[in-house]
């Protein structure tokens, strides 16, 4: 009877640092996911897995892109893109600073959460704005464009909104 219990013993023992390790590998944040950041630098590249070991799959050209955090694994991030596209990119290369980008074209920027409201800007498809405020307003969000203009456009017209945002 005693070695059916050291047996027992040590099963539970090894079954509970199993659980340990497990949860000590996933190393996530612990903030949301999914959640959108934006790209530090005009040149990050994407790769297939969350390691310098994996190829490069995907370079990102556009410095404040947004992009969408749906996994963590240590220091690196699984991401999606507003195409879809899935890679894995090192957490230096991302940043909290939230930035949107317009889907459409002929949109414009409104002086108040207004469009009856004077048109500050007028803006293509594939603009990246700064997001100030997207939670004051139901129908706007207060964006910057460039540092030089600032004001409200409406949230369907931009991808990199938080679920609580739309």
């Amino acid at each position: 009877m005693g070695r059916v219990w050291k047996f027992s013993l040590l099963f539970v023992f090894f079954s509970l640092f199993s659980v340990f390790l497990a949860f000590a590998a996933s190393k996530n944040t612990g903030y949301p996911v999914p959640r959108f950041v934006s790209l530090k630098y005009d040149q990050t590249i994407g790769r297939f897995g969350p390691g310098l070991e994996y190829p490069e799959k995907y370079s990102f050209n556009k410095k404040n892109l947004p992009v969408q955090i749906i996994n963590e694994y240590y220091d690196w991030f699984q991401v999606r893109d507003m195409k879809g596209e899935e890679s894995w990119i090192r957490g230096y290369l991302l940043s909290s600073r939230r930035f949107g980008v317009t889907v459409r074209n002929g949109l414009f920027i409104y002086a108040n959460p207004d469009n009856k409201s004077k048109k500050l800007a007028r803006l293509n498809s594939g603009v990246i704005l700064e997001l100030k405020d997207c939670k004051s307003d139901k129908k706007f969000c207060k964006v910057a464009f460039e540092k030089k203009v600032e004001g409200y456009l409406e949230k369907y017209n931009l991808y990199g909104l938080e679920q609580s945002e739309r």
